[in-house]
Protein backbone atom coordinates (compact mmCIF):
# COMPACT_ATOMS: atom_id res chain seq x y z
CA UNK A 1 0.00 0.00 0.00
CA UNK A 2 1.31 4.08 -0.40
CA UNK A 3 2.78 4.47 3.10
CA UNK A 4 1.31 8.31 3.75
CA UNK A 5 4.48 10.09 5.09
CA UNK A 6 3.63 12.49 8.05
CA UNK A 7 5.08 15.21 10.60
CA UNK A 8 6.26 12.79 13.30
CA UNK A 9 6.33 13.74 16.92
CA UNK A 10 9.68 14.07 17.23
CA UNK A 11 10.01 16.85 14.36
CA UNK A 12 6.66 18.52 15.92
CA UNK A 13 8.15 18.53 19.55
CA UNK A 14 11.67 20.04 17.79
CA UNK A 15 9.53 23.16 15.98
CA UNK A 16 7.61 23.21 19.26
CA UNK A 17 11.40 23.86 21.39
CA UNK A 18 12.06 25.81 18.97
CA UNK A 19 9.87 28.68 19.12
CA UNK A 20 10.49 29.13 23.32
CA UNK A 21 14.16 29.10 22.48
CA UNK A 22 13.72 31.58 20.13
CA UNK A 23 11.87 34.01 22.78
CA UNK A 24 14.84 33.69 25.32
CA UNK A 25 17.44 34.17 22.45
CA UNK A 26 15.45 37.43 21.05
CA UNK A 27 15.91 38.76 24.84
CA UNK A 28 19.73 37.98 24.38
CA UNK A 29 19.31 35.98 27.87
CA UNK A 30 20.48 31.93 26.99
CA UNK A 31 22.17 29.94 23.89
CA UNK A 32 19.29 27.45 23.02
CA UNK A 33 22.18 24.61 23.73
CA UNK A 34 21.71 25.18 27.65
CA UNK A 35 17.98 24.68 27.91
CA UNK A 36 16.94 22.31 30.93
CA UNK A 37 16.32 18.65 30.12
CA UNK A 38 12.98 17.96 29.16
CA UNK A 39 11.65 21.23 27.56
CA UNK A 40 10.93 19.97 24.53
CA UNK A 41 8.87 17.72 25.84
CA UNK A 42 7.15 19.99 27.69
CA UNK A 43 6.12 22.34 25.43
CA UNK A 44 4.55 19.88 23.63
CA UNK A 45 0.83 19.44 24.16
CA UNK A 46 -1.36 16.34 25.18
CA UNK A 47 -4.19 17.28 23.29
CA UNK A 48 -4.64 18.81 19.67
CA UNK A 49 -7.24 18.85 16.75
CA UNK A 50 -6.08 16.17 15.83
CA UNK A 51 -7.03 13.86 18.90
CA UNK A 52 -10.92 15.33 18.71
CA UNK A 53 -10.89 14.30 15.08
CA UNK A 54 -9.74 10.42 16.33
CA UNK A 55 -11.54 10.56 19.48
CA UNK A 56 -15.08 11.51 17.06
CA UNK A 57 -13.98 7.70 14.79
CA UNK A 58 -12.55 5.81 17.52
CA UNK A 59 -15.61 6.54 19.81
CA UNK A 60 -18.11 7.16 17.48
CA UNK A 61 -19.05 10.11 18.89
CA UNK A 62 -22.64 12.07 17.86
CA UNK A 63 -23.04 15.23 16.30
CA UNK A 64 -23.46 16.97 19.73
CA UNK A 65 -20.50 15.03 21.12
CA UNK A 66 -18.16 16.63 18.69
CA UNK A 67 -19.43 19.49 19.29
CA UNK A 68 -18.16 19.17 23.06
CA UNK A 69 -15.17 17.29 22.70
CA UNK A 70 -14.38 20.30 19.85
CA UNK A 71 -15.35 22.99 22.69
CA UNK A 72 -13.22 20.87 25.25
CA UNK A 73 -10.23 20.85 22.98
CA UNK A 74 -10.70 24.75 22.02
CA UNK A 75 -10.58 25.51 26.08
CA UNK A 76 -7.53 22.90 26.46
CA UNK A 77 -5.66 24.56 23.54
CA UNK A 78 -6.44 28.11 24.51
CA UNK A 79 -5.01 27.14 28.37
CA UNK A 80 -1.93 25.70 26.72
CA UNK A 81 -1.11 27.94 24.85
CA UNK A 82 -1.54 30.85 27.27
CA UNK A 83 0.76 28.97 29.20
CA UNK A 84 3.79 28.81 27.07
CA UNK A 85 3.04 32.56 26.37
CA UNK A 86 3.20 32.98 30.52
CA UNK A 87 6.56 31.19 30.07
CA UNK A 88 8.08 33.56 27.69
CA UNK A 89 7.09 36.20 29.54
CA UNK A 90 8.64 35.01 32.40
CA UNK A 91 11.41 34.38 31.54
CA UNK A 92 11.70 37.55 29.38
CA UNK A 93 11.68 39.34 32.24
CA UNK A 94 13.98 37.99 33.97
CA UNK A 95 16.43 38.30 30.85
CA UNK A 96 18.72 41.62 30.44
CA UNK A 97 20.78 42.67 28.25
CA UNK A 98 24.30 40.78 27.99
CA UNK A 99 26.39 44.07 28.09
CA UNK A 100 26.26 47.37 26.01
CA UNK A 101 26.99 46.06 22.34
CA UNK A 102 23.26 44.60 22.68
CA UNK A 103 21.56 48.08 20.89
CA UNK A 104 18.05 48.18 20.37
CA UNK A 105 18.89 47.60 16.78
CA UNK A 106 19.54 44.08 17.77
CA UNK A 107 16.96 43.40 19.66
CA UNK A 108 14.35 44.57 16.77
CA UNK A 109 16.23 42.44 14.55
CA UNK A 110 15.84 39.42 16.54
CA UNK A 111 12.12 40.15 17.61
CA UNK A 112 11.57 40.32 13.62
CA UNK A 113 13.12 36.98 13.59
CA UNK A 114 11.43 35.72 16.76
CA UNK A 115 7.62 36.94 14.40
CA UNK A 116 8.95 34.74 11.65
CA UNK A 117 10.09 32.00 13.32
CA UNK A 118 5.68 32.26 15.13
CA UNK A 119 4.57 32.48 11.89
CA UNK A 120 6.56 29.05 11.08
CA UNK A 121 5.09 27.40 14.37
CA UNK A 122 1.32 28.26 13.17
CA UNK A 123 2.45 26.89 9.63
CA UNK A 124 3.65 23.92 11.86
CA UNK A 125 0.50 23.34 13.70
CA UNK A 126 -1.66 23.61 10.52
CA UNK A 127 0.52 20.99 9.27
CA UNK A 128 0.25 18.29 12.44
CA UNK A 129 -3.73 18.74 12.01
CA UNK A 130 -3.16 17.84 7.87
CA UNK A 131 -1.10 14.82 8.77
CA UNK A 132 -3.20 13.56 11.27
CA UNK A 133 -6.06 13.99 7.83
CA UNK A 134 -3.98 12.08 6.01
CA UNK A 135 -2.17 14.17 3.82
CA UNK A 136 1.48 13.90 2.79
CA UNK A 137 2.82 16.80 5.23
CA UNK A 138 6.64 15.10 4.68
CA UNK A 139 8.06 17.69 2.63
CA UNK A 140 6.43 20.76 3.95
CA UNK A 141 7.64 19.98 7.35
CA UNK A 142 11.14 19.42 6.02
CA UNK A 143 11.06 22.74 4.55
CA UNK A 144 9.59 24.06 7.78
CA UNK A 145 12.56 22.59 9.98
CA UNK A 146 14.73 23.98 7.28
CA UNK A 147 13.34 27.89 7.43
CA UNK A 148 13.14 27.32 11.35
CA UNK A 149 16.62 26.09 11.85
CA UNK A 150 18.15 29.23 9.91
CA UNK A 151 16.38 31.47 11.57
CA UNK A 152 16.97 30.31 15.13
CA UNK A 153 20.85 30.25 13.82
CA UNK A 154 20.85 33.37 12.55
CA UNK A 155 18.80 34.81 16.09
CA UNK A 156 21.68 32.91 17.97
CA UNK A 157 24.33 34.44 15.44
CA UNK A 158 22.93 37.96 16.85
CA UNK A 159 22.83 36.70 20.33
CA UNK A 160 26.43 35.58 20.16
CA UNK A 161 27.59 38.51 22.83
CA UNK A 162 28.82 36.60 25.70
CA UNK A 163 27.50 36.75 28.85
CA UNK A 164 28.65 36.02 32.21
CA UNK A 165 28.48 32.60 34.00
CA UNK A 166 26.47 34.23 36.40
CA UNK A 167 24.06 35.27 34.07
CA UNK A 168 23.91 32.09 32.51
CA UNK A 169 23.66 30.18 35.75
CA UNK A 170 20.59 32.23 36.86
CA UNK A 171 18.52 31.81 33.14
CA UNK A 172 18.85 28.44 33.27
CA UNK A 173 18.12 27.62 36.74
CA UNK A 174 14.80 29.89 35.96
CA UNK A 175 14.16 27.87 32.39
CA UNK A 176 14.45 24.71 35.23
CA UNK A 177 12.02 26.31 37.99
CA UNK A 178 9.38 27.18 34.54
CA UNK A 179 9.41 23.82 33.64
CA UNK A 180 8.54 22.41 36.78
CA UNK A 181 5.90 24.22 37.50
CA UNK A 182 4.76 23.91 33.87
CA UNK A 183 4.79 20.20 34.09
CA UNK A 184 2.14 20.22 36.95
CA UNK A 185 0.22 23.23 35.47
CA UNK A 186 0.04 20.79 32.16
CA UNK A 187 -0.91 17.83 33.87
CA UNK A 188 -3.83 19.52 35.50
CA UNK A 189 -4.90 20.78 32.11
CA UNK A 190 -4.97 17.57 30.62
CA UNK A 191 -6.87 15.38 33.69
CA UNK A 192 -9.59 18.28 33.41
CA UNK A 193 -9.80 17.85 29.46
CA UNK A 194 -10.33 14.03 30.46
CA UNK A 195 -12.73 14.63 33.18
CA UNK A 196 -15.03 16.77 30.41
CA UNK A 197 -14.71 14.14 27.93
CA UNK A 198 -15.74 11.73 30.18
CA UNK A 199 -19.05 13.81 31.27
CA UNK A 200 -20.25 13.73 27.82
CA UNK A 201 -19.72 9.88 27.06
CA UNK A 202 -21.71 6.83 27.08
CA UNK A 203 -21.27 3.39 28.93
CA UNK A 204 -19.62 1.80 25.87
CA UNK A 205 -17.93 4.84 25.14
CA UNK A 206 -16.42 5.37 28.71
CA UNK A 207 -15.85 1.54 28.47
CA UNK A 208 -13.93 1.79 24.93
CA UNK A 209 -12.22 4.95 26.70
CA UNK A 210 -9.22 2.89 28.43
CA UNK A 211 -8.04 1.30 25.17
CA UNK A 212 -7.72 4.30 23.37
CA UNK A 213 -5.96 6.53 26.19
CA UNK A 214 -3.33 4.10 25.86
CA UNK A 215 -2.99 4.95 21.96
CA UNK A 216 -2.89 8.47 22.34
CA UNK A 217 -0.09 7.97 25.02
CA UNK A 218 1.41 5.63 22.61
CA UNK A 219 1.31 8.10 19.52
CA UNK A 220 2.10 11.02 21.99
CA UNK A 221 5.23 9.80 23.72
CA UNK A 222 6.16 6.24 21.85
CA UNK A 223 8.85 8.06 19.50
CA UNK A 224 10.58 10.03 22.13
CA UNK A 225 12.19 7.03 22.43
CA UNK A 226 16.42 7.25 22.00
CA UNK A 227 17.14 2.95 22.19
CA UNK A 228 17.31 1.48 18.78
CA UNK A 229 13.66 -0.31 18.49
CA UNK A 230 12.16 1.85 21.47
CA UNK A 231 9.84 4.00 19.13
CA UNK A 232 8.43 1.15 17.32
CA UNK A 233 4.17 0.86 17.80
CA UNK A 234 3.35 -2.31 16.60
CA UNK A 235 -0.18 -1.82 16.50
CA UNK A 236 0.72 1.05 13.61
CA UNK A 237 2.90 -1.59 12.02
CA UNK A 238 -0.57 -3.68 12.13
CA UNK A 239 -2.15 -0.36 10.45
CA UNK A 240 -0.08 -0.08 8.07
CA UNK A 241 0.43 -3.73 6.80
CA UNK A 242 -3.26 -3.44 6.53
CA UNK A 243 -3.89 -7.13 8.67
CA UNK A 244 -7.47 -7.80 9.53
CA UNK A 245 -7.02 -9.46 12.95
CA UNK A 246 -10.28 -8.69 13.94
CA UNK A 247 -11.32 -12.40 14.20
CA UNK A 248 -7.99 -13.53 15.27
CA UNK A 249 -8.68 -14.17 18.95
CA UNK A 250 -5.04 -15.31 19.59
CA UNK A 251 -3.63 -11.93 18.18
CA UNK A 252 -5.87 -9.82 19.88
CA UNK A 253 -5.17 -11.12 23.21
CA UNK A 254 -1.99 -10.31 22.19
CA UNK A 255 -2.55 -6.82 20.94
CA UNK A 256 -4.00 -6.54 24.37
CA UNK A 257 -1.22 -7.41 27.10
CA UNK A 258 1.21 -5.51 24.35
CA UNK A 259 -0.98 -2.41 24.68
CA UNK A 260 -1.62 -2.43 28.90
CA UNK A 261 2.18 -3.40 29.28
CA UNK A 262 3.50 -1.13 27.08
CA UNK A 263 1.20 1.78 28.51
CA UNK A 264 2.50 1.08 32.00
CA UNK A 265 5.95 0.82 30.47
CA UNK A 266 5.62 4.25 28.88
CA UNK A 267 3.95 6.04 32.36
CA UNK A 268 7.22 4.83 34.27
CA UNK A 269 9.50 5.57 31.78
CA UNK A 270 7.94 9.13 31.40
CA UNK A 271 7.49 9.95 34.83
CA UNK A 272 10.92 8.95 35.72
CA UNK A 273 12.24 11.32 32.94
CA UNK A 274 10.36 14.33 34.32
CA UNK A 275 11.38 13.72 37.95
CA UNK A 276 14.89 13.93 37.63
CA UNK A 277 14.99 16.81 35.96
CA UNK A 278 16.37 18.65 38.71
CA UNK A 279 19.16 16.26 39.15
CA UNK A 280 20.44 16.52 35.70
CA UNK A 281 20.57 19.94 35.45
CA UNK A 282 22.83 20.23 38.19
CA UNK A 283 25.18 17.86 36.89
CA UNK A 284 24.97 19.75 33.48
CA UNK A 285 25.79 23.04 35.13
CA UNK A 286 28.45 21.71 37.98
CA UNK A 287 29.71 19.39 34.64
CA UNK A 288 30.05 16.48 37.69
CA UNK A 289 27.94 13.22 35.76
CA UNK A 290 28.38 11.41 39.39
CA UNK A 291 25.40 13.68 40.68
CA UNK A 292 22.87 12.24 38.19
CA UNK A 293 24.69 8.92 37.35
CA UNK A 294 21.86 6.55 39.43
CA UNK A 295 19.07 8.75 37.78
CA UNK A 296 20.42 8.09 34.14
CA UNK A 297 21.03 4.39 34.76
CA UNK A 298 17.42 4.15 36.25
CA UNK A 299 16.31 5.92 32.79
CA UNK A 300 18.71 3.96 30.83
CA UNK A 301 16.66 0.71 32.63
CA UNK A 302 13.04 2.33 31.84
CA UNK A 303 14.15 2.90 28.10
CA UNK A 304 14.91 -0.51 28.06
CA UNK A 305 12.34 -1.95 29.22
CA UNK A 306 9.72 -0.68 26.61
CA UNK A 307 12.28 -1.42 24.09
CA UNK A 308 12.42 -5.58 25.30
CA UNK A 309 8.40 -4.99 25.30
CA UNK A 310 8.72 -4.47 21.45
CA UNK A 311 11.53 -7.15 21.13
CA UNK A 312 9.24 -9.81 22.82
CA UNK A 313 5.57 -9.09 21.23
CA UNK A 314 7.15 -8.60 17.96
CA UNK A 315 8.71 -12.02 17.92
CA UNK A 316 5.17 -13.70 19.13
CA UNK A 317 2.80 -11.57 17.66
CA UNK A 318 5.13 -11.97 14.60
CA UNK A 319 4.88 -16.11 14.96
CA UNK A 320 1.36 -16.29 15.66
CA UNK A 321 0.34 -14.65 12.27
CA UNK A 322 -0.56 -16.46 8.87
CA UNK A 323 3.35 -17.30 7.80
CA UNK A 324 3.33 -14.68 4.85
CA UNK A 325 1.81 -11.89 6.71
CA UNK A 326 3.99 -12.60 10.41
CA UNK A 327 7.26 -12.84 7.95
CA UNK A 328 6.22 -9.23 6.37
CA UNK A 329 5.77 -8.28 10.25
CA UNK A 330 8.68 -9.06 11.37
CA UNK A 331 10.51 -7.29 8.62
CA UNK A 332 8.58 -4.12 9.14
CA UNK A 333 9.75 -4.44 13.03
CA UNK A 334 13.02 -4.77 12.10
CA UNK A 335 12.79 -1.86 9.01
CA UNK A 336 11.32 0.73 11.47
CA UNK A 337 12.96 0.04 14.85
CA UNK A 338 16.45 -0.59 13.32
CA UNK A 339 16.67 1.21 10.25
CA UNK A 340 20.41 1.72 10.43
CA UNK A 341 20.80 -1.97 10.15
CA UNK A 342 18.24 -2.70 7.54
CA UNK A 343 18.42 0.14 5.42
CA UNK A 344 19.32 0.04 2.10
CA UNK A 345 22.54 0.31 1.25
CA UNK A 346 25.33 1.60 -1.60
CA UNK A 347 25.53 -2.09 -2.36
CA UNK A 348 22.56 -2.87 -2.79
CA UNK A 349 21.27 0.39 -4.71
CA UNK A 350 24.26 -0.49 -6.93
CA UNK A 351 23.13 -4.07 -7.56
CA UNK A 352 19.89 -2.75 -8.23
CA UNK A 353 20.78 -0.22 -10.70
CA UNK A 354 23.45 -2.93 -12.60
CA UNK A 355 20.49 -5.10 -13.01
CA UNK A 356 18.50 -2.14 -14.72
CA UNK A 357 21.23 -1.10 -16.81
CA UNK A 358 22.00 -4.53 -17.91
CA UNK A 359 18.78 -4.34 -19.67
CA UNK A 360 18.55 -7.24 -22.20
CA UNK A 361 21.82 -8.97 -21.71
CA UNK A 362 20.49 -11.68 -20.51
CA UNK A 363 23.60 -13.67 -19.25
CA UNK A 364 24.90 -10.43 -17.37
CA UNK A 365 21.39 -10.15 -15.67
CA UNK A 366 21.86 -13.81 -14.46
CA UNK A 367 25.56 -12.60 -13.34
CA UNK A 368 24.42 -9.81 -11.33
CA UNK A 369 21.51 -11.57 -10.29
CA UNK A 370 23.40 -14.69 -8.58
CA UNK A 371 26.15 -12.23 -6.96
CA UNK A 372 23.02 -9.92 -5.36
CA UNK A 373 21.89 -13.70 -4.08
CA UNK A 374 24.96 -14.42 -2.33
CA UNK A 375 25.68 -11.17 -0.96
CA UNK A 376 22.04 -11.21 0.38
CA UNK A 377 22.66 -14.51 1.76
CA UNK A 378 25.40 -13.37 3.78
CA UNK A 379 23.94 -9.85 4.65
CA UNK A 380 20.58 -10.97 5.94
CA UNK A 381 22.45 -13.03 9.13
CA UNK A 382 25.05 -10.29 9.89
CA UNK A 383 22.75 -8.11 9.69
CA UNK A 384 20.80 -9.92 12.95
CA UNK A 385 24.38 -10.42 14.62
CA UNK A 386 24.31 -6.83 14.08
CA UNK A 387 20.69 -6.12 15.44
CA UNK A 388 21.19 -8.75 18.38
CA UNK A 389 24.40 -7.33 19.65
CA UNK A 390 23.00 -3.53 19.41
CA UNK A 391 20.29 -4.54 22.00
CA UNK A 392 23.26 -5.97 24.10
CA UNK A 393 25.76 -3.03 24.05
CA UNK A 394 23.32 0.07 23.09
CA UNK A 395 21.97 1.16 26.68
CA UNK A 396 25.55 1.00 27.90
CA UNK A 397 27.04 3.11 25.60
CA UNK A 398 23.96 5.31 25.90
CA UNK A 399 24.66 5.62 29.14
CA UNK A 400 28.75 6.58 28.48
CA UNK A 401 27.74 9.26 26.02
CA UNK A 402 25.30 11.10 28.78
CA UNK A 403 28.07 10.70 30.89
CA UNK A 404 30.51 12.27 28.85
CA UNK A 405 27.66 15.61 27.50
CA UNK A 406 27.34 16.07 31.60
CA UNK A 407 31.07 16.33 32.09
CA UNK A 408 31.41 18.59 29.27
CA UNK A 409 33.67 16.27 27.25
CA UNK A 410 31.44 15.25 24.31
CA UNK A 411 33.50 16.25 22.13
CA UNK A 412 36.48 14.17 23.12
CA UNK A 413 34.88 11.15 23.44
CA UNK A 414 36.48 7.63 22.37
CA UNK A 415 34.34 4.83 21.30
CA UNK A 416 33.92 1.95 22.94
CA UNK A 417 35.24 -1.24 21.72
CA UNK A 418 33.07 -4.26 21.59
CA UNK A 419 31.64 -7.37 19.70
CA UNK A 420 29.01 -4.40 17.63
CA UNK A 421 32.30 -2.41 16.87
CA UNK A 422 33.63 -5.84 15.20
CA UNK A 423 30.41 -6.73 13.22
CA UNK A 424 29.85 -3.04 11.90
CA UNK A 425 33.84 -3.74 10.11
CA UNK A 426 32.59 -6.86 8.73
CA UNK A 427 29.63 -5.34 7.23
CA UNK A 428 31.58 -2.71 5.75
CA UNK A 429 34.31 -5.40 4.35
CA UNK A 430 31.12 -7.31 3.05
CA UNK A 431 30.17 -4.37 0.91
CA UNK A 432 33.52 -3.83 -0.18
CA UNK A 433 34.05 -6.91 -1.30
CA UNK A 434 30.92 -7.58 -3.29
CA UNK A 435 31.30 -4.28 -4.73
CA UNK A 436 34.97 -5.67 -6.04
CA UNK A 437 33.00 -8.85 -7.89
CA UNK A 438 30.60 -6.88 -8.87
CA UNK A 439 32.83 -4.20 -10.90
CA UNK A 440 34.75 -7.25 -12.30
CA UNK A 441 31.43 -8.63 -14.37
CA UNK A 442 30.25 -5.23 -15.63
CA UNK A 443 31.14 -2.66 -18.34
CA UNK A 444 34.17 -0.40 -16.93
CA UNK A 445 32.57 2.69 -17.60
CA UNK A 446 29.11 1.40 -15.75
CA UNK A 447 31.64 1.07 -12.78
CA UNK A 448 32.69 4.87 -13.39
CA UNK A 449 28.99 6.06 -12.92
CA UNK A 450 28.20 3.86 -10.12
CA UNK A 451 30.75 5.51 -7.43
CA UNK A 452 28.22 8.53 -8.37
CA UNK A 453 25.34 6.45 -6.79
CA UNK A 454 24.22 8.02 -3.60
CA UNK A 455 23.04 5.79 -0.47
CA UNK A 456 19.21 6.36 0.47
CA UNK A 457 18.78 7.17 3.95
CA UNK A 458 15.32 5.33 4.10
CA UNK A 459 14.13 1.79 2.79
CA UNK A 460 12.27 2.51 -0.40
Amino acid sequence: MDRIRKLNGSAWRWLIGVFVIATMCAAGSLRAQMMPPGFDEAMQPEFTQATARLLAAELQLTASQISAVHELQAAYDQSFKAGIREIQARLRDRAAPSNERDTPQLQRQREELQQQIAALMEEARRLQDASAEGEDTADAANEIRQRTRELTDRMKALSAVASSPAQVKAMFDAATLEIEKWWVERGRLAEQFVIGLKSVLGEAQITAWPALERRLMRERTLGQGVLAGESVDLFALIRELELDLEADSTAQTLLTEYGQKLDLALRARNYFAISVQAAISLATQEKSPEIARPSLRRQIELRTSVRDLNEQYATILGASLPEAAGTEFRLLYRQRGFSTIYRSSHTQRIFRVALERAGDDVKLREAVGAMETAFRSELEPLQEQIRLSMLVHEPQDLLHKSEARLSGDSGALEPVEHDLTTLNRRRGELDRRYLQQLSAIIPPEWAAEFRGVAQPTTEP
